[in-house]
């Protein structure tokens, strides 16, 4: 069985899901990198270093995409995979209010570190001006679940 994912279902496995790949271009040369996520409000929130070669990308180019593939399993005798997929495509804008990046990190821990929140307050706010937030304003959302066994 093979069926496309309406987009609330796309955003409960978004919500799911740890971690996704990030898809960037550079001229004729695609960049893509691992990055864990958060979503709030229906749009990707990504964290990263205030310098480096996704910013350097994103100044040139800020059409982004971002994949996750969760649920795959090998099913050998019948060639393929079983697998949940998602494709949120959108541009990039740089987050540059502090506020706003406070909730976006906030949203981080309480996701992938959700017992540390009081402890991740501090380092939040000891980083928060040191970290480039990047938000996927959402053009296009997909998903996709094959399931073969």
């Amino acid at each position: 069985m093979k069926k496309y994912l309406t987009e609330e279902e796309c955003y409960e496995i978004l919500d799911k899901a740890d971690y996704g790949t990030l898809a960037l271009s550079q001229g004729e040369r695609p960049y893509l990198i691992p990055m864990n996520y958060t979503v709030i409000d229906g749009e990707i929130y990504l964290h990263t270093a205030m310098k480096g070669r996704k910013v350097d990308i994103l100044k040139e180019n800020k059409r982004a995409a971002f994949s996750i593939v969760i649920s795959h399993k090998l099913v050998e005798e019948k060639f393929t995979f079983n697998f949940t997929s998602i494709l949120y495509e959108g541009l990039a804008q740089i987050v540059e209010n502090k506020n706003e990046k406070v909730k976006v990190l906030e949203s981080l821990v309480k996701k992938h570190s959700k017992n540390f929140l009081q402890e991740a307050k501090k380092v939040i706010e000891r980083s928060c001006d040191h970290t480039l937030i990047i938000r996927l304003k959402k053009e296009k959302l997909t998903g996709r679940l094959s399931k073969m066994d």
